[in-house]
C-alpha cells in the first residue's frame, strides 16, 4: 500500500518525507574540580535509562570540547555549582522516539563527568503517513492564491523541512488577535499560520 501511495504522489511532483533525528543540547559536569583534563569527543554516545517497556533511546554528540583544569573557572556555573560542559546531540534513531522530556538523558560512559539535558530533545518526526502524503497531494489541485486558506497551506508544505501547517483564520475559535476591545466583538482580517518542522 505504501508503495501504491508513492506511486499516485509521484504523479504531482511529491515525495515521502523521510523520518528526521530529534536533537538537543547535554551538559556534561562535575560537581568538584576534575584532576586531569577532560575530553568530550565527537559521536561520543549518551543515553536514557532503560526500562521494562523501553530501550534506552541513544544520542550522539555533534560537536567535541575539553574541561581543561587550568582554566577550570571559565566552566564553572555560580547557579548550578557545577563544572559544565554544553554540547549539542542528535538522537542516533530518526523519529518520535527521540524526542525525550528535560533531565532523561543521564547515561554516558565518561570517566569524572555526569551528564543531563537540560531541556526537551525535540524535531524528531516519523516517516511521513500515507494519509499525510494524500493530504499533501491533494494540495496540488489547490490554486496558488496565497490570500485563501489552501493557498496558504501548499505555499508553506512547500518549503523545505515544513512537516504540517495549522492555518488559523477569521471565524476560527482560536483567532484572538483579531478581537476589538472598543466594539466588544471578532472584526476579521487576520490570519496566523503555525508551522511545524525542523532545522536541517
Amino acid at each position: 500500500i505504501d508503495d501504491a501511495f508513492d506511486s499516485l504522489a509521484a504523479n504531482y511532483n511529491k515525495t515521502r518525507q523521510g523520518a528526521v533525528k530529534s536533537s538537543t543540547t547535554v551538559t556534561f559536569y562535575s560537581s568538584s574540580v576534575p584532576s586531569t583534563d577532560i575530553k568530550v569527543l565527537f559521536g561520543q554516545e549518551v543515553s536514557t535509562v532503560p526500562t521494562e517497556s523501553q530501550n534506552a533511546i541513544r544520542f550522539k554528540t555533534l560537536s567535541s570540547d575539553t574541561m581543561f583544569v587550568d582554566k577550570i573557572e571559565n566552566y564553572y556555573n555560580p547557579i548550578t555549582q557545577l563544572y559544565e560542559l554544553n554540547i549539542p546531540v542528535e538522537a542516533v534513531e530518526a523519529g518520535n522516539i527521540g524526542n525525550v522530556n528535560a533531565n532523561t538523558i543521564i547515561n554516558t560512559n565518561i570517566s569524572g563527568l555526569s551528564v543531563t539535558n537540560k531541556v526537551s530533545a525535540f524535531g524528531g518526526e516519523d516517516e511521513e503517513s500515507n494519509s499525510d502524503l494524500a493530504d499533501r497531494c491533494l494540495l496540488s489541485f489547490v490554486g496558488l492564491d496565497v490570500g485563501t486558506v489552501g493557498g496558504y497551506k501548499r505555499t508553506c508544505t512547500e518549503v523545505q523541512n515544513v512537516r504540517d501547517v495549522k492555518v488559523i483564520c477569521a471565524g476560527d475559535l482560536l483567532m484572538q488577535r483579531d478581537y476589538d476591545e472598543v466594539r466588544k466583538k471578532h472584526i476579521f482580517g487576520k490570519v496566523d499560520i503555525y508551522i511545524r518542522g525542523g532545522e536541517r
